[in-house]
């Protein structure tokens, strides 16, 4: 679900990836515990509160207007992206930044305009969902529809070395549906189509020695059940399962269940289920799990206490930082948040009227217009 430069772009593409190590079809599978959905706990009343932490807000007009943050490292600041093109092809409405002096295609430390470097740059291509910590900076590389497509690639970055190398590359036909990174772990899931047959798999890299493993891959026909998310929490391994047609022919009432397992040993339990998530809005921190569907809105689920919590009916794209869980609206311009440890919801102050919220690092951050604000979770 994931980042733009306030122009929403929905690139969808197959996968192919051979190997695997542990493979499930929904078919056969026998261990599954379903927990009674019952115990949902609905937060029907709506007591807000001012956001407690200190807002701070940045302002450098020059590079925020044009360039939203979209990750935040302690080792470099805030980071932007730059669009794939200068200006727009012929015919199409101009872009916002058109005739801008920046380099397309690129990641931009915020504090200085310097850029990251991007090895076998492709005309066409963008970064997508950066992700960065202290010590790494990741992000899907891919076409933004003109020019060719040489499938969907994964880099990271190593800020210590300034070193920059390829994790994963796919064929036209393959899709990244998902990937996190996790200290020195990159967990990342590919998808790909056989006629009717869909395939999912969720693989991981340690970043520092490059060593891969494989977790799982679930394959399926129909109405089998397959991956289609996950998000991952210290060793948990928090998955979103739906029909195997998902990807081939979706339904309007596709039922999904939401199930955990280890990363090390991936028998899964299924926690909730209910109709018709939105797509890839699996988010974990902390040992909270929080995603959206069309029917109830935003749900999460806390591991230490074992409650499914339903926070709200909108369908929205979600965020946590384990202690709040942050969501905005797919389909307006409304927003919620909710601080699980007082059980109360949260608005930030008038000022502050986000167009996007993100979390990166220890930071929640709050995209405005013109500028944007963030506050340490820690």
């Amino acid at each position: 679900m994931k980042n733009s430069y306030r122009i929403s772009i929905i690139i969808c593409s197959c996968v192919l990836l051979t190997g695997c190590a542990t493979h499930k079809n929904a078919a056969t599978e026998k261990s599954r515990h379903a927990q009674n959905t019952s115990n949902v706990s609905y937060v029907n009343e709506k007591l807000y509160t001012d956001s407690k932490p200190k807002l701070i807000e940045v302002k450098n007009p020059e590079l925020n207007s044009l360039f939203p943050p979209v990750a935040y490292s302690a080792s470099l600041g805030f980071l932007s992206t730059t669009p794939a093109m200068h200006q727009a092809p012929p015919g199409a409405p101009p872009l916002p930044f058109q005739n801008k002096k920046f380099i397309p295609g690129r990641i931009m430390e915020l504090k200085n305009g310097k850029y990251l470097p991007q090895i076998n740059a492709i005309k066409g291509y963008e970064p997508y969902d950066v992700q960065s910590n202290t010590n790494w900076v990741t992000w899907i590389y891919l076409s933004f529809g003109f020019g060719p497509d040489l499938g969907e690639k994964i880099y990271a970055y190593n800020i210590k070395k300034h070193s920059e190398f390829l994790v994963w590359s796919g064929g036209p036909l393959q899709q990244v549906f998902e990937y996190q990174l996790h200290g020195h772990v990159l967990y990342y899931g590919v998808q790909y189509n056989a006629g009717s047959t869909a395939t999912t798999l969720i693989r991981s890299i340690n970043l520092s020695d490059r060593e891969n493993a494989s977790i799982v891959t679930t394959k399926g026909t129909g109405s089998e059940n397959i991956i289609e998310d996950f998000a991952v929490t210290g060793k948990w391994l928090g998955v979103i399962e739906t029909p195997a047609n998902h990807f081939t022919s979706p339904s309007l009432n596709e039922r999904y269940r939401f199930e955990i397992g280890s990363t090390t040993n991936p028998v899964f339990k299924t926690i909730y289920s209910n109709i018709n998530v939105n797509p890839f809005t699996l988010r974990a921190r902390s040992g909270v799990w929080v995603w959206s569907d069309k029917t109830r809105g935003v749900t999460a689920y806390v591991l230490g206490s074992k409650q499914v919590l339903g926070l709200d009916s909108m369908p929205s794209y979600v965020k946590t930082d384990g202690h709040n869980i942050w969501w905005m609206a797919i389909n307006s311009d409304n927003y919620g948040g909710y601080d699980l440890k007082s059980r109360q919801y949260l608005k930030l102050p008038p000022k502050v009227n986000p167009l996007g919220i993100n979390v990166s690092g220890n930071l929640d951050i709050f995209d405005t217009k013109n500028t944007f604000y963030f506050y340490n979770n820690n």
